[in-house]
């Protein structure tokens, strides 16, 4: 594994990697200046994320995001823009590699005919280079709470790398790591809970080339369902609960009273739903004007 990881950083495969990094660069680099803004600087009022500046590990949901954060505070206070929006640039840029050497990876492993073609090189390129360049991805890039977005996609893909290479080579460190980058990325936000569905994906197109033994594939799925467990349950009272914290008052300026629970329920949720097909929709259909 550690000869195949350094393949990427070889002469003829550093331009691939140079040239993503020089896109990320060019895009956002010249707002890294910019001032918070919205939710941003709630996290710097007294009894918010703030707390974390000053604590250390909890079970608390986002608690690796905002004690990221509160490292940064303590560095540059929160005068100086310059580095929380470049701490964000370089999670953006670090994600656009692991995504090419990911799609490198698996495609190469799903049709191993393909594997030593060019072609698949530069699939995996332009696939990461849009969404090095993609303006939904703008969301997370420029606005500094969704450290916590970008975060626990840095530790979802390292999660697929690592989950990949455990079934390939059978090695349970690999499993290991696997499982707890799934953690990490659980605990820098709580949507990834659902991430063992795509490694059940994975295992599934790959099911003719597993040489992982069973008990410990089984062993490393136990502690997918623990953590994933873990997590709901923190969660409980956002789940089965409107999310929106001020659609109380807007549901009763329609007619839709607290006590009717199970329409806030369908409300919240379908609002919800919505949302997601919405950006679901922007990232096939990039257009600036609808977001």
């Amino acid at each position: 594994m550690h000869a195949e990881f350094l393949q990427y950083f070889r002469q003829r495969d550093r331009g691939w990697l140079l040239a993503l990094l020089l896109a990320v660069a060019i895009v956002y680099l010249p707002y890294i200046g910019n001032p918070f803004f919205f939710d941003d600087l709630s996290i710097f009022l007294p009894g918010s994320g703030r707390q974390y500046f000053y604590t250390g590990f909890h079970f608390d949901l986002r608690w690796l995001a905002f004690i990221s954060l509160g490292w940064i505070y303590a560095i540059a206070g929160d005068a100086l823009t310059h580095i929380y929006h470049l701490t964000n640039v370089l999670l953006h840029a670090a994600n656009t590699i692991l995504l090419f050497y990911l799609l490198r990876q698996l495609v190469g492993e799903v049709l191993p005919a393909q594997k030593g073609v060019q072609g698949l090189v530069q699939g995996a390129w332009v696939a990461a280079m849009l969404f090095a360049l993609h303006p939904v991805a703008v969301y997370a890039a420029g606005y500094v709470v969704q450290i916590s977005i970008l975060m626990a996609t840095l530790f979802a893909l390292l999660l697929q790398i690592f989950y990949l290479r455990g079934l390939l080579t059978g090695r349970k460190g690999w499993l290991l790591l696997a499982l707890v980058a799934y953690f990490l990325a659980c605990f820098s936000k709580e949507h990834s809970v659902l991430m063992p569905a795509v490694l059940l994906a994975q295992t599934l197109l790959l099911r003719g080339r597993l040489a992982v033994a069973r008990p410990a594939l089984a062993l490393t799925w136990v502690g997918f369902i623990a953590v994933g467990l873990l997590v709901v349950l923190m969660q409980k009272g956002v789940f089965g609960t409107p999310y929106e914290s001020m659609a109380t008052g807007l549901f009763e300026q329609q007619g839709v009273v607290q006590s009717n629970t199970i329409m806030l329920h369908l409300l919240s949720a379908l609002t919800q739903a919505g949302l997601f097909f919405k950006y679901l929709g922007l990232w096939l259909l990039p257009n600036p004007a609808w977001m």
